[in-house]
């Protein structure tokens, strides 16, 4: 599960900038060694740009085309070596925020959640309202900005809990907003006082603070801009004719790195 998550990170590394396996150890808490063996086994190089990744000390070797292939695209990239290794402003040492939790939707809840933010995509105009037409997702939690290492402990707390309640499985059809600037469907309000309950167990057994107001969860459909008020009706009429049937089966954690939002760090499998 984390080998594609690896890959993918490679996708996002900066022009002209290398990252070195120690940091995507600490990212996605592996030892370095399963990083490499994960680089050592990519045979699209020119997808996963593995070439980008370098020893702790930044100096350059195991590359599964030879070291003198990683050394010759890293120079195509504008990366010399200054005595065999990158020089200090080729570093990529990504910041680390938004730290979140979310439950991502099963594939028969993407496809309708895509048909239905489809619609109101077709019918609301980009100035009235922006469509939430990637990532659906009901978010569990956000930590904002907090340590790796803190955040992986909290991986980890929450994996161990979640695997000891029982798992919970929701309707999403009441449409609701919040301040007029978010609209999203939920569940009805009669499960909230249950789900409430378990969400208090979760801030407590991972050992951080819970949220002041509470924890609705919510997927969200559009955020409304001033000119939406006009397009209302028909993205209640769209909405009003979707459900979800929502497992928390699966959970997904993802970070910012640097101004790159919403990179998956771990998915779990909690069945």
């Amino acid at each position: 599960m984390k080998k594609h998550l690896v890959l993918e990170l490679l996708q996002i590394i900066p022009d002209g900038k290398v990252i070195s396996y120690k940091t995507l150890s600490l990212i996605f808490n592996l030892h370095p060694r399963e990083i490499a063996n994960i680089l050592k086994n990519n045979n699209q190089q020119d997808i996963y740009p593995c070439y980008k990744v370098v020893n702790s000390d930044w100096s350059v070797w195991g590359y599964n085309l030879w070291v003198k292939e990683k050394i010759k695209r890293l120079a195509d990239e504008g990366i010399y070596l200054r005595d065999g290794k990158v020089p200090r402003e080729n570093f990529w040492r990504p910041e680390l925020f938004n730290f979140f939790v979310w439950f991502p939707l099963d594939f028969k809840n993407q496809e309708k959640f895509e048909s239905a933010t489809r619609k109101l995509d077709a019918h609301i105009p980009p100035e009235a309202a922006t469509i939430q037409l990637k990532s659906p997702h009901v978010t569990l939690r956000f930590f904002g900005k907090m340590s790796i290492q803190r955040f992986h402990t909290i991986i980890d707390k929450t994996i161990k809990n979640f695997k000891l309640n029982q798992h919970l499985t929701d309707t999403f059809e009441e449409i609701w907003d919040f301040e007029g600037r978010v609209w999203f469907w939920q569940p009805p309000k009669t499960n909230f006082d249950q789900r409430e309950k378990i969400y208090q167990l979760y801030h407590k057994a991972i050992d951080y603070r819970p949220e002041q107001r509470p924890y609705y969860p919510h997927l969200t459909a559009l955020r409304a801009k001033e000119e939406f008020q006009q397009y209302k009706d028909t993205a209640l009429e769209i909405m009003k004719n979707y459900s979800f049937e929502i497992n928390t089966q699966r959970l997904t954690f993802y970070a910012a790195l640097d101004n790159i939002y919403q990179v998956p760090l771990i998915e779990v499998e909690l069945s």
